[in-house]
């Protein structure tokens, strides 16, 4: 990654520090480790031969505090060069931070105090770090950062133009989507053509209106999630019969998006989160009928299988928690066949994480051993958002600036 200034640093000390010990480098923090738990040439914890994967066994939990209070982690974003989460309906409610000690300092990113950070989004294969939301102080929706700050999408006059900022993602064939993150309103660009409303683009596919809540990449592709709690929780994949972001009609909107998979008409609910590598898709939100979370994750024959939904493998959480209590999933993340679930209790306000070797096939509840590490004084509350590093090191974001970290045991 490109380096950028930082200024005004926020120093948040643990009871579990790693010391002086930086593994968000881009340097290898696996050198004198012990082999890794497979037999195959690349000595990594998973079969794929491009995936080398920290041994679970060698990782344990630690958590410290990041700058972001509040009841929610809004923005969370973990990569080689670091990590980054961003205040958007918190306590604090703006700023962006960033922190190359895995969590346990953190620095504010200059140019961004007055701006609420609603998601944080870079392509998988490197390149500038997107940040959606909202200027409080001008029209500023979507930055980017890289060796500068740059304006990608900036607040327009008419009411299909016109919204904060939740999800944005952009396409290997260039064509960027940013969404609303409290309506159905969407605006598309082509390979650096002007910016085109998306509104209506569920009549494209045959649908009925509805909601984006998040979006990633896959192979190359922009893919999302969503819906309202009265609908079938809802994938949005590329569309077979029509070109992503094409103008399919005569009003000039960019309304051909995806093609609309319903993954269940058992149940009503939304899907508020969509993870996505080379090696398959991660999806997780609620069954609002009965009011406990969900996933379902589907390996890397997506591209030709997920338009079925028998084709994608589903978890109740309630059987892996044993839950009687209301459930909801809040966040999934992904790489290769590790695959995690973040979430909480909703009538308790307790958090819970779920770690998956096997693709989503099962998963373990790894909650006691969070909570095991909490600082003292500090319960383990709601957990939001979660993402992998390149060798599988977790780290999640959630209630009262909780930042959860799966790291090498010291």
């Amino acid at each position: 990654m490109k380096a950028f200034t930082l200024a005004g640093f926020v120093v948040l000390m643990s009871a579990c520090s790693l010391g002086d010990k930086d593994c968000d480098s881009g340097a290898s923090c696996d050198s004198g480790s012990p082999p890794d738990a497979d037999a195959d040439s690349d000595t990594d914890a998973d079969t794929d031969a491009d995936v080398d994967l920290i041994d679970d066994a060698l990782l344990s939990f630690s958590v410290v505090v990041h700058p972001c209070v509040g009841n929610r982690t809004d923005a969370l974003w973990v990569d080689d060069g670091g990590a980054y989460v961003g205040c958007g309906t918190t306590t604090s409610g703006t700023g962006l931070f960033t922190s190359t000690s895995s969590g346990t300092e953190w620095a504010e990113v200059s140019g961004f105090e007055d701006f609420r950070v609603n998601n944080l989004w870079r392509e998988e294969g490197g390149g500038p770090l997107y940040v959606s939301g909202n200027s409080t102080v001008g029209d500023g929706r979507v930055l980017s950062i890289g060796d500068t700050t740059e304006s990608v999408w900036d607040n327009g006059s008419t009411s299909e133009m016109s919204f904060s900022v939740g999800a944005f993602a952009r396409g290997s064939d260039g064509v960027a989507v940013a969404e609303s993150l409290t309506g159905n309103g969407v605006v598309v660009q082509s390979s650096g053509t002007d910016w085109l409303s998306g509104y209506g683009w569920w009549g494209t596919a045959g649908h009925s209106a509805v909601q984006i809540l998040d979006l990633d990449t896959a192979a190359g592709a922009v893919v999302g999630v969503g819906n309202v709690i009265s609908q079938p929780p809802t994938v949005y994949l590329p569309p077979r019969e029509w070109d992503f972001g094409a103008v399919m009609g005569a009003d000039g909107r960019a309304d051909g998006l995806w093609e609309i998979v319903e993954l269940s008409d058992d149940f009503g609910g939304e899907l508020w989160d969509i993870d996505g590598d080379t090696h398959g898709l991660a999806v997780g939100g609620v069954n609002q009928d009965d009011g406990h979370g969900v996933v379902w994750t589907i390996g890397s024959d997506w591209p030709s299988t997920a338009y079925s939904p028998s084709a994608w493998q589903y978890t109740d959480v309630r059987d892996v928690l044993g839950a009687v209590s209301p459930t909801w999933v809040r966040g999934v993340c992904r790489r290769g066949d590790r695959v995690a679930a973040v979430g909480e209790y909703s009538s308790l306000g307790d958090g819970f994480v779920l770690i998956s070797q096997d693709g989503g096939d099962t998963f373990a509840d790894r909650s006691g051993e969070v909570s095991d590490a909490m600082p003292a004084g500090m319960g383990l509350g709601p957990i939001h958002r979660c993402q992998f590093s390149s060798d599988g090191r977790l780290y999640a974001g959630g209630s009262d600036g909780i930042f959860v970290r799966h790291l090498p045991s010291e």
